[in-house]
């Protein structure tokens, strides 16, 4: 089994200087401004088209507090291609419950429901997780607030850079299934 590094575990973003990601910076940057000086910028205020060049991964996911839940609205394509299951339309309490989803699908609550919580965006990382063969795989995430300046949480738009040392790790079932945490 691979040994996991998680010393940058979930954290509320305390400053642009605590974001190690480039293109996240970017994002937030954007998030910012179309806060326009309020807690957090409306639902579906971001644009992921404007992200397009981005070598980044999205998830998507409406908030249902009442519930406790969270539901996808949408996975970037390349994230279900790397994963190999597609979470889109389905709640994180239904997808947690199912053996084939990944184990990031079934880690994301903490960081959600810390989004929900400060109302605040949330970065991750970089988790790595390392092979016997010395190869690795590092996931960095920022998780965003989306909703209104004195409302709930509406919205949380989910952006995750993954680097492989070697490519063919991204297919290797231990690390899909069974090892990674976002």
């Amino acid at each position: 089994m691979p040994e996991q590094n998680d010393m940058n575990g979930p954290r509320p973003l305390a400053s642009a200087a605590d974001i190690s990601v480039e293109s996240h910076l970017e994002l937030y940057k954007d998030w910012v401004t179309k806060s326009q000086g309020k807690k957090m910028p409306t639902a579906n205020s971001i644009d992921l088209l404007d992200y397009s060049g981005d070598a980044l991964y999205w998830i998507i996911l409406d908030v249902f507090q009442a519930e406790k839940d969270y539901k996808f609205r949408f996975v970037g394509p390349d994230l279900v291609k790397l994963f190999g299951v597609e979470p889109t339309g389905l709640s994180l309490n239904k997808a947690s419950a199912e053996a084939s989803y990944p184990i990031f699908v079934k880690n994301s609550r903490k960081i959600l429901d810390m989004v929900v919580e400060t109302r605040a965006p949330v970065v991750k990382g970089p988790t790595t997780t390392v092979f016997q063969s010395g190869s690795f795989v590092s996931v960095t995430s920022i998780s965003l607030p989306m909703g209104s300046d004195d409302g709930p949480v509406k919205q949380i738009v989910c952006a995750l850079q993954i680097v492989f040392s070697d490519k063919s790790i991204a297919m290797d079932t231990n690390w899909r299934k069974a090892t990674h945490t976002i």
